[in-house]
């Protein structure tokens, strides 16, 4: 069975010609993951961003013995969610003291680890899903930081994500990471949710209930992404973008899905329900959902 790992060659395990894989470099049939790795360059374009990156981890972790994998790269391994690109660094944690130093590729964070915080994803070593949480709260703005630990959540307790930050305790970051901790909750559906309450946070609006079930007249049961019951409000993300998901679609055409979405507003705005709506780009630019709620009737703090 063919696996994502198969195209990639490792110039010291397979016993190949450095120069005839430049050769193919340079008339486009292969890329150069790194020195020494070079991967089949029609596969290479057909794969994820994330999957690239698991590629890259494959290369490094060959060549170099030991490697903790950490942060994005640990998220990647331990499929954690977050908001923006894939880098192209592969990230690891090394020692404080002799963590050695970073080069093309490689990114280390000289930070030190515990044997606790260490696990394996198949025949890697990598931080622990709570570490990775923790080390991503610490780099990233608050309102992207939130989604993996909301996605965190799902199956790790609060007690649990505080007790991983205190063993992680970097001291710089450390404030920073504590509060998209003590912010985060396991109730957002998808990153999109986890960013927007972050948003809604942040531009200074009242905070909504998540995942609030209605029981319509009609007898049909209906969650509502986000809910402000003082101003009759739902607020709804993504609702034009998910008639396109596959996983939200199931058996329904596109078209099926508007219908259905349709009969649902309907139901719920009879039962005295306003609805405000946006996507990605609105909750990524922020000034764009301020806009969307004050029109819907939300106000803000001064």
């Amino acid at each position: 069975m063919t696996t994502l790992l198969d195209p990639l060659i490792l110039v010291q395990r397979d016993r190949i010609d450095p120069r005839s894989l430049a050769r193919d470099v340079d008339r486009g049939a292969r890329v150069r993951i790194k020195r020494g790795a070079y991967y089949d360059a029609a596969v290479w374009q057909a794969l994820t961003d994330q999957q690239r990156h698991r590629i890259r981890i494959e290369a490094f972790a060959f060549s170099h013995h030991g490697l903790v994998f950490s942060h994005y790269s640990a998220a990647v391994l331990h499929g954690i969610p977050f908001i923006g690109s894939v880098p192209d660094l592969v990230h690891v944690v090394a020692d404080r003291a002799n963590g050695g130093r970073s080069e093309p590729g490689l990114l280390r964070h000289c930070l030190g680890i515990t044997p606790a915080e260490l696990t394996e994803a198949g025949a890697l070593r990598v931080e622990t899903p709570l570490r990775t949480v923790v080390g991503l709260s610490r780099l990233q703005p608050f309102r992207l930081a939130v989604a993996p630990a909301d996605h965190l959540l799902h199956t790790a307790s609060i007690e649990a994500l505080r007790a991983g930050l205190e063993l992680a305790n970097f001291g710089r970051g450390f404030a920073k990471a504590r509060r998209v901790i003590e912010f985060a909750n396991g109730l957002a559906a998808n990153p999109g949710e986890s960013l927007s309450r972050a948003v809604i946070h942040e531009l200074g609006f009242p905070a909504p209930m998540l995942q609030v079930e209605h029981l319509t007249a009609l007898g049909h049961r209906y969650l509502t992404d986000f809910e402000w019951p003082g101003w009759q409000l739902a607020g709804e993300f993504d609702g034009k973008g998910k008639y396109l998901k596959p996983e939200y679609l199931g058996r329904m055409t596109p078209g099926e899905a508007v219908v259905k979405e349709k009969r649902r507003e309907d139901e719920l705005r009879a039962e005295g329900l306003n609805f405000a709506r946006w996507d990605w780009a609105d909750a990524l630019s922020g000034h764009l959902l301020r806009d969307i709620l004050l029109r819907a009737g939300l106000p803000r703090r001064s």
